[in-house]
């Protein structure tokens, strides 16, 4: 074995979960990294490029934070002031929940919310935030409606109306910026101190006619 090993930009992309084609813009942007080249012109990358970008990426999509602000705190270069801007995600809980939702919501592929009995949104995961075009903390308070096509808006308040009840594969047609399509929605109510809240996971229908977002 290697003493140093080093890896194509093919074998990070396995390590990483990254396409080939987003390490190299990763690059591109911000610097976020100047592998070596091999005699052939090869990117060669080492183990801590690749915990450098595994980092990144979590960041990026665990918290939220921009290309930039991810590579720089991933450096320890994060000025203070950045800092303010982009704060972290237990400062931004709502009512204190937990980071355990959001560590493993962010991970999956899948539309992520709590609503509260009126319908607003409590808390979304970052695919939420990324089809309504927004800032994840900016999604406290938007109504759930609000994101369904007028003709399913009735049929999607019955999601949170009282008496909340568990409802599976429950087809809503989205309606946001970078969304449109049939999704199908599993939820279920979850006793709070203060009340109930609804948990909705929605799976997109493929082949009905739904457009998702494309990968970034």
């Amino acid at each position: 074995m290697k003493a140093n090993p080093s890896f194509s930009v093919s074998e990070v992309g396995t390590m990483t979960g990254l396409s080939p084609h987003t390490i190299r813009a990763w690059e591109r942007r911000h610097g976020a990294l100047s592998p070596a080249r091999s005699s052939a012109g090869q990117r060669q990358y080492t183990t801590e490029d690749v915990d450098f970008l595994i980092r990144v990426k979590q960041l990026t999509r665990a918290r939220g934070l921009s290309l930039k602000l991810a590579v720089m705190e991933a450096r320890g270069v994060l000025p203070a002031a950045e800092a303010v801007m982009a704060p972290p995600d237990e400062e931004v809980q709502a009512d204190g929940h937990s980071d355990t939702w959001r560590s493993v919501a962010d991970l999956l592929p899948y539309l992520m919310l709590l609503l509260d009995p009126r319908g607003r949104i409590v808390d979304a995961n970052i695919p939420v935030a990324r089809a309504v075009g927004r800032l994840r903390r900016e999604l406290q308070g938007v109504r759930f409606v609000d994101l369904v096509e007028p003709y399913d808006r009735a049929k999607a308040a019955k999601i949170y109306k009282a008496p909340m009840q568990q409802r599976r594969a429950w087809e809503i047609n989205l309606k946001t910026r970078s969304l449109r399509g049939l999704f199908s929605f599993d939820c279920w109510p979850i006793r709070q101190e203060e009340g109930f809240l609804m948990a909705c996971i929605g799976r997109e229908l493929k082949g009905e006619g739904s457009e998702f977002w494309p990968e970034n």
